[in-house]
């Protein structure tokens, strides 16, 4: 677990002319989003931080859905990324398990396996959503619209 590094700016400036004011707002206060990434290959998650670090305050990892259910109990993240195919207990039990404990974890599943039938299987396990690991750069797009519609 540990702080994502690199943030570019301290405060974000909002003007409002309807207002006729500029108000400034801490950074983090925009962007605190804890997340959960749940693989079991170290560089995977490392690829997954990068394409994320500047969109979320804090990354907690684990590399197998064994210890999913306890990582999310501890920290309950914002989000949890999980991959699908795991050594000892593969994603979509682990997906159950957070979302049969916590029925309001928003749980996406990045694999490198694709298909309309997996993608079914991980929305009845109860994923949120399914990125495709070829491509993480949806990754953003999903953190914005997830922060969004938190606020």
């Amino acid at each position: 677990m540990g702080k994502v590094p690199d943030f570019q700016a301290t405060s974000f400036l909002l003007s409002s002319s309807a207002l006729d004011r500029t108000i400034e707002i801490p950074w983090e206060l925009l962007i605190a989003m804890k997340v959960l990434i749940v693989d079991d290959s170290e560089e995977m998650r490392r690829m997954i931080m990068h394409v994320i670090r500047h969109r979320v305050s804090e990354v907690i990892e684990c590399d197998d859905g064994s210890e999913a259910l306890d990582a999310y109990t501890q920290h309950h993240p914002d989000l949890v990324l999980m991959d699908m195919k795991m050594t000892n207990v593969d994603g979509l039990t682990a997906t159950m398990g957070i979302k049969r404990m916590f029925p309001g974890a928003y749980v996406v599943i990045v694999s490198q396996f694709d298909s309309p039938a997996l993608r079914e299987t991980a929305r009845l396990a109860g994923a949120s959503d399914y990125i495709n690991k070829a491509d993480l750069l949806p990754l953003r797009d999903l953190l914005a619209t997830y922060r969004a519609e938190s606020i």
